[in-house]
């Protein structure tokens, strides 16, 4: 797979003599749905190579949400002013997914990250004005 993180490091003495954080990063599209990861952590001595302990962990990869629909209410509206309403309904996860977790995006351009609506919560639904949308789309906003 493709790590965004360093997959090796090399820590001292002092570091490993407490709690040590070693998070990692992954993008979306390196693991298949329904299958299992293994991630296995293996920590060497320096000194003595043949002397090693490990740890690990097996995750099953979710199946993505299906089945469902989103719409925003009203289509049109005026900047920081209209309240917007967001729904997603009708989506089927794997019953080990449940509750699912709604997040509501928009874009104010067509380059730039989504900007939140509402923080992840099993409301499927959320409200909002939003800002003037991009202009060389006739100030329409992207919403996900």
């Amino acid at each position: 797979f493709s790590s965004l993180t360093a997959q090796r490091a090399v820590f001292s003495k002092s570091q490993v003599a407490s709690v040590l954080k070693f998070p990692i990063a992954i993008p979306g599209g390196n693991f298949v749905a329904g299958s299992s990861v293994t991630f296995r952590i293996t920590a060497t001595s320096s000194r003595f190579r043949s002397q090693f302990s490990y740890s690990e962990i097996t995750l099953r990869v979710n199946s993505l949400p299906s089945g469902g629909f989103f719409s925003v209410s009203p289509r049109v509206g005026t900047a920081l002013s209209t309240a917007f309403t967001f729904l997603a309904y009708g989506w089927i996860v794997d019953s080990d997914n449940l509750p699912i977790s709604y997040s509501f995006y928009y874009f104010a351009s067509l380059s730039g990250p989504p900007l939140s609506v509402s923080l992840a919560s099993s409301s499927n639904t959320a409200s909002s004005t939003l800002p003037a949308g991009i202009a060389t789309v006739h100030n329409a906003l992207i919403t996900s």
